[in-house]
């Protein structure tokens, strides 16, 4: 199964430099390959449009460095019998761009 979309994020501040929470939602799109056993349809191709949404934990180790913990999830498709979705990962993310401080 593959999951896209177009999400739009927003921002919270968790009251300290060192955390950040993270929430998004969107439209996305599910498609979904099926199979056969023994000629006879277990699972059927779908493709359908839905909403996303999602959020992430984030905790900045230093200006270059944060680590994230995120899920995502998208709602279930009663007609093309697809169940609801929750995508959970971890990983870390790497700022490329110095930005200057105010002066």
């Amino acid at each position: 199964m593959d999951e896209c979309g177009r999400a739009y994020p927003g921002y919270a501040a968790a009251g300290s430099q060192k955390f950040s929470l993270f929430a998004e939602g969107g439209l996305g799109i599910i498609t979904r390959k099926g199979f056969e056993i023994n000629n006879s349809p277990v699972v059927k191709n779908a493709s359908f449009a839905t909403f996303l949404f999602g959020g992430a934990f984030q905790y900045h180790l230093n200006p270059k460095w944060d680590l994230q913990i995120s899920t995502t999830w998208s709602p279930a498709h009663a007609k093309a019998k697809q169940p609801h979705t929750i995508f959970y990962s971890a990983g870390f993310n790497y700022h490329l761009k110095n930005f200057r401080k105010k002066k």
